[in-house]
């Protein structure tokens, strides 16, 4: 399995200003666009951070981490990833942990929708990792 890492945004343009309606639009994007891939290559063993986010979102809430907090805990995981997959549009902690697989070696590809050309490019890259699945 190639460990993949799914990067969309969450609270977007908006940052730490974000209010719950546009952080849940996001959440739920991010995890039907994250699954969406996760059934197209069973070959990836793909972390969805917006599938915890709600663990996080009551966190934050309680005061207890900031959303920066969870950027750079993220940033972390993508290191740790051989992939890294972007949903556009990006948003600022999506540009950080674009950065972290950049400054790792990890390679990325982005996409905007689940066109054949658009899925024919994630292959293209998961093919070129050659690692065994």
């Amino acid at each position: 399995m190639i460990k993949a890492y799914f990067a969309s945004r969450i609270r977007a343009e908006r940052g730490e200003a974000a209010t719950d309606e546009e952080i849940a639009i996001n959440v739920e994007r991010g995890v039907r666009m994250g699954r969406a891939i996760r059934g197209l290559f069973p070959e990836l063993d793909l972390f969805i951070p917006h599938e915890h986010e709600a663990v996080l979102y009551e966190l934050r809430k309680m005061g207890k981490i900031t959303g920066n907090d969870i950027v750079k805990a993220y940033c972390e995981t993508v290191k740790e990833k051989e992939l890294l997959i972007i949903y556009l549009p990006v948003s600022e902690g999506t540009e950080q942990e674009a950065k972290a697989a950049r400054e790792a070696c990890i390679p990325i590809v982005s996409f905007t929708d689940l066109s054949a050309w658009q899925t024919r490019e994630i292959q293209r890259v998961i093919k070129e990792l050659n690692i065994p699945v």
